[in-house]
């Protein structure tokens, strides 16, 4: 098991990145042991993806421009696994001012990026809800305008015209549209219901 909640460890780098120390938090988090990291390049952290792209060498390098670094991307364990690094280097000098080499610290923000993704997730699924229930609200409404026309138009002529007219025709299509408004408002409730988990599917296997 590999959970470490943000477990810090600090190792030293000469200037082209080989590492110098090695103490018994980084092994724990990384399951490389003193003697068989030490002398080897940090770049063995990298993906294949980031080498491929320079980002070990952009980082020396923006390290060595500016004096330190900050930042945070997957890092790799020695079984390929990836934890989630805050990646903190500074240079160290000589006395003359040279860069010697770097002062890498590192903690491992796994959980909390697991976390933030998570809660991303949910947001973004919330949003894509909202408008899912936007849009049905704006066809639900469009729905509703014909049927209370007809409805209207109906008791509007029974009203008008009762004496005159077949009024059993017209409180048949009143009749007949008060059943679209439940269809409609039931649809509604079924959505309601989605969105609370109330509405569980059955699965049968049957012949086509």
């Amino acid at each position: 098991s590999h959970r470490v909640v943000n477990q810090e460890f600090y190792q030293l780098l000469d200037r082209d990145g080989v590492v110098l120390n090695w103490n018994l938090g980084a092994e724990n988090l990384t399951g490389y042991m003193e003697q068989e990291i030490v002398g080897k390049s940090f770049r063995q952290f990298y993906s294949a993806e980031d080498l491929s792209r320079g980002e070990a060498e952009r980082d020396l390098a923006r390290a060595t421009e500016k004096g330190h670094l900050e930042k945070e991307n997957w890092l790799l364990r020695k079984d390929g696994s990836r934890f989630w690094a805050n990646v903190y280097m500074i240079a160290t000098h000589d006395p003359q001012g040279n860069i010697t080499g770097f002062t890498q610290v590192l903690q491992d923000f796994t959980e909390r990026k697991q976390l933030d993704e998570t809660r991303s997730r949910s947001l973004q699924k919330e949003i894509e809800l909202n408008k899912l229930k936007s849009n049905f609200v704006a066809m639900a409404s469009h729905e509703f305008k014909t049927p209370l026309t007809a409805i209207h138009l109906a008791a509007t002529a029974i009203r008008d015209y009762g004496d005159r007219i077949n009024k059993e025709k017209y409180l048949d299509m009143i009749m007949a549209n008060i059943r679209t408004l439940m269809t409609i408002l039931e649809e509604f409730l079924n959505l309601e219901k989605m969105e609370a988990g109330k509405v569980t599917t059955n699965s049968d296997v049957f012949d086509v």
